[in-house]
C-alpha cells in the first residue's frame, strides 16, 4: 500500500489504472479444482462448449504495477482462494 501511496503523491493530476492479479494464466477448470480441494467436496458443474468469442487464455498483465508501484503478488492462487473461502465461510455465519 505504501508504494501505491508514494506513487500517487508524485503523480501529476490525472488518472491511471493497474492490473492487479496473479500474473500467470490459470484456467477456470483449475480454479474450480483448487476450490474443490479447499472445500473438501466436489462442486456440481456443467461445462458448456466454447464459444467463438471466448478468449483461449486471459490473465492480468501486472508488469505496469510492478514497474510503477514496485508491487509483487504476495499470495499464490491457492492462498488467495483459501483466504476467499475462509472469508465467505465466516461471512455466512454473521
Amino acid at each position: 500500500y505504501l508504494s501505491t501511496l508514494n506513487y500517487l503523491e508524485i503523480q501529476e493530476a490525472g488518472y491511471n489504472s493497474f492490473n492487479i492479479g496473479f500474473g500467470s494464466p490459470i484456467s477456470i477448470r483449475e480454479v474450480v479444482s483448487i476450490l474443490e480441494q479447499q472445500l473438501g467436496r466436489n462442486i456440481k458443474k456443467k461445462w458448456g462448449n466454447h464459444s467463438y468469442v471466448d478468449m483461449p487464455i486471459v490473465f492480468s498483465d501486472i508488469s505496469k504495477a510492478k514497474d510503477f508501484l514496485e508491487w509483487e503478488p504476495t499470495n499464490s492462487i491457492h492462498d488467495g482462494l483459501n483466504k476467499t473461502v475462509i472469508y465467505y465461510k465466516g461471512y455466512n455465519r454473521s
